[in-house]
C-alpha cells in the first residue's frame, strides 16, 4: 500500500509546491491507475475537497482531525501515535519536507526541492528557520529509504551538505505547471496593463533578489529606447517584502513599478503572454518553474547563475550574475534590444521543454515508488 502525503494542498492558493504535489498525483493515478493509494490530510477544521477522480476505489483519503501546530509539535517530539500508526502504509511518500515520523519498518521515499534554508538562513525569517530545523531534515533525509531530488543541483546539495549516497538519490524532473485559460488583469490603480513591460512573478522573499530587479529597471529606464518600459512584479508577499516596497518607492520610476501582489493561474498566463522580457535574477533555486513558463510562451528569459537555474533551462535563457544589478541590466537591455539574441535563446527552448513532461515524471517517480529497494 502507497501512502502519499498532500497535506500540502489544503491551502485555496496551491505554492509551487502544492502545484507540483497536485501535478504529480494527477499523472501517478493514470500511469498507475489499479494500485491502491491513500492520500493523507490533517486539519481541524474545513479544508478544500480532493478531486474526486483521486478517490475512485482502490484510492482513498486518510484525514486525521488534529490542530497542525498540535500534530507537528507531537511529531517534532516523538509524543503519541507515528503517521503509519492507523494508515496500512507499506511506503509512505512525502512529496516536499513535512513533519513525518513513521515506524521503522515503513519504507520512507522523501523528496527535497532545494536545501536554500541551509545554504542562505539570511534569505529566511527566523520562524522559518525554526519550522524546518523542527521537520528535522538532517535526521529525515538519511531515514529515508530513497530520496528524489528535483535537479542534479539538489542532489548535489544533498551530498556536499547532507552526505547522502548518490546511490540513494534519484533525480526526476517535474513536469510544466499547467496553463490556465488567460483571465483579465486589472493594476492595482484600476488601470490596465502598460503596452510594454518587464515582468516578475513568484513569491516575493528576499532569495528572488527583487531588489536587484528594480535597480537593474531603474538602470535601463534612463536610455531613450527603454523609456516607455514599465515593471510589472506579481506574487504573494514574503519575507523581505519590506526591502521591494523601500526599492521600489525610492525608484525615480516609482509610478512605472506596478506590484499586484498574489496573481490567479488565469492571471498569470495573460501576463506572460503580455511580457516583453521575463527577468528571474534569484540568488538560488533548487528548480525554478516560472523562468520555463515563460519560455513556453516564447518570451525572452533572463535568469540568475544561482542554484539549478542554468540546469533548467539549458541555455535558452540569458544567464546573469544575480549580484551585480549592472550586469542584469545589461542582460536586460540584451533581450529587449537584440532580435538575433532572442532568436538564438528561443530555439533551444522547445528542445529544453521537453525534458519536462508529467507523464514521463510521474513515470519514473512510480519506479521509485514501488521499488522494493532504494
Amino acid at each position: 500500500m502507497l501512502t502519499i502525503d498532500v497535506r500540502s494542498l489544503q491551502h485555496p492558493h496551491l505554492s509551487g509546491v502544492g502545484a507540483y504535489v497536485h501535478e504529480l498525483v494527477n499523472n501517478l493515478i493514470t500511469v498507475a491507475p489499479s494500485e491502491p493509494m491513500v492520500f493523507f490530510r490533517n486539519a481541524w477544521g474545513e479544508i478544500p475537497p480532493l478531486p474526486t477522480d483521486w478517490l475512485t476505489a482502490p484510492r482513498a483519503e486518510a484525514r486525521s482531525r488534529v490542530p497542525n501546530k498540535l500534530l507537528n509539535a507531537a511529531l517534532t517530539l516523538g509524543i503519541g501515535p507515528k503517521l503509519d500508526a492507523k494508515i496500512p502504509a507499506a511506503t509512505f511518500f512525502c512529496p516536499n519536507l513535512n513533519f513525518v515520523r513513521l515506524r521503522p519498518e515503513t519504507r520512507l521515499v522523501l523528496t527535497i526541492h532545494d536545501l536554500t534554508f541551509e545554504i542562505g538562513p539570511h534569505w529566511y525569517s527566523k520562524k522559518h528557520l525554526l519550522a524546518h530545523r523542527l521537520m528535522r531534515p538532517r535526521t529525515l533525509v538519511p531515514r529515508a529509504d530513497a530520496v528524489i531530488a528535483v535537479s542534479h543541483q539538489t542532489k548535489a546539495d544533498l551530498i556536499a551538505l547532507y552526505g547522502i549516497k548518490p546511490e540513494k538519490i534519484h533525480v526526476i524532473y517535474p513536469g510544466l505547471p499547467s496553463a490556465a485559460p488567460a483571465e483579465p488583469v486589472i493594476l492595482p490603480n484600476d488601470a490596465a496593463l502598460p503596452e510594454r513591460f518587464a515582468l516578475f512573478i513568484s513569491t516575493i522573499e528576499r532569495r528572488k533578489n527583487v531588489p536587484g530587479i528594480i535597480a537593474a529597471w531603474n538602470k535601463i529606464k534612463t536610455q531613450p529606447c527603454h523609456k516607455d518600459l514599465h515593471l510589472v512584479i506579481a506574487g504573494a508577499p514574503g519575507f523581505g517584502y519590506e526591502e521591494v516596497l523601500q526599492a521600489a518607492g525610492a525608484s525615480p520610476f516609482a509610478d512605472e513599478i506596478h506590484l499586484l501582489g498574489y496573481v490567479s493561474p488565469g492571471q498569470k498566463t495573460a501576463l506572460l503572454s503580455r511580457a516583453a522580457l521575463f527577468v528571474y535574477p534569484s540568488f538560488y533555486e533548487g528548480f525554478g518553474f516560472p523562468p520555463l513558463e515563460a519560455l513556453r510562451v516564447g518570451v525572452p528569459v533572463c535568469v540568475g547563475v544561482g542554484g539549478a537555474l542554468t540546469e533548467v533551462v539549458g541555455g535558452a535563457a540569458l544567464i546573469v550574475n544575480p549580484y551585480l544589478p549592472g550586469e542584469i541590466a545589461e542582460g536586460m537591455d540584451a533581450l529587449l534590444t537584440s532580435v538575433a539574441l532572442c532568436d538564438r535563446l528561443m530555439s533551444r527552448a522547445p528542445q529544453v521543454l521537453q525534458r519536462y513532461d508529467w507523464r514521463r515524471s510521474a513515470e519514473e517517480h512510480w519506479r521509485v515508488l514501488s521499488s522494493n529497494g532504494s
